[in-house]
C-alpha cells in the first residue's frame, strides 16, 4: 500500500514547499545545461522546474522557509556531484478539471511506490531510500500542467553521489 514520504521537520517543509506544484511557471528559472544523452552538467541554482527529466538530480535548497510555497526553480547538479535527491519517474495525470489536491496527491503517490522498486532495486519497505512526488497545483493544472515527478533521496537525508538506479539498498 502507497504511503506519503516522512521526512525529518527541514525536509518536510522542503518537501511541502516543492510538492505544492511542479511549477507554476510564471517566474521561470534557466533552462540547465545538458549534453548530448540529456544528463545536467554543470550545476545550476535556478533551474525552471519544469525542465527537470527523470535521470535529473536535486539539491535541497539552503533557505528552506516554514511555509510550504509554490516552486517555480530547484538547484540541480549533475548526478556525478553530491546531491539530494533524483528524479526517477514521472507520469502525465489524466485531462480534465483539476480533481484536488488529495486525489492528485494520491494518484501521485501511486506512481511513484509502484516505481520505486524498479528503481532502486529494492522494495520500498526494505529500503534506505525514500521519495516524494512532486505534483500539479490547481494553479499550475490550470496553465496544462499534468506532470508528477517521483524523486528519491537517501531516508536518513544525507547526500548520495551518483545514480540511485540499481542501488539496491
Amino acid at each position: 500500500m502507497p504511503r506519503l514520504s516522512l521526512r525529518t521537520p527541514a525536509a518536510l517543509l522542503l518537501g511541502l514547499a516543492v510538492l505544492g506544484t511542479s511549477a507554476c511557471g510564471l517566474l521561470p528559472g534557466s533552462e540547465p545545461v545538458r549534453d548530448d544523452s540529456g544528463a545536467i552538467t554543470e550545476a545550476d541554482t535556478d533551474a525552471d522546474v519544469f525542465s527537470l527529466t527523470v535521470g535529473d538530480c536535486t539539491t535541497d535548497p539552503e533557505d528552506v522557509g516554514t511555509e510550504a510555497a509554490e516552486v517555480t526553480t530547484v538547484p540541480v547538479v549533475p548526478c556525478a556531484e553530491p546531491h539530494d535527491n533524483e528524479v526517477y519517474a514521472s507520469t502525465m495525470l489524466p485531462d480534465g478539471d483539476y480533481p484536488g489536491e488529495d486525489a492528485v496527491l494520491e494518484s501521485a503517490d501511486t506512481h511513484c511506490y509502484d516505481a520505486f522498486a524498479g528503481f532502486v532495486g529494492t522494495a520500498y519497505e526494505d529500503s534506505v531510500y525514500d521519495y516524494w512526488p512532486m505534483y500539479p497545483t490547481s494553479e499550475s493544472w490550470a496553465q496544462g500542467d499534468r506532470e508528477v515527478l517521483c524523486l528519491v533521496y537517501h531516508g536518513e537525508l544525507e547526500p548520495v553521489t551518483g545514480t540511485l538506479e540499481g542501488i539496491a539498498g
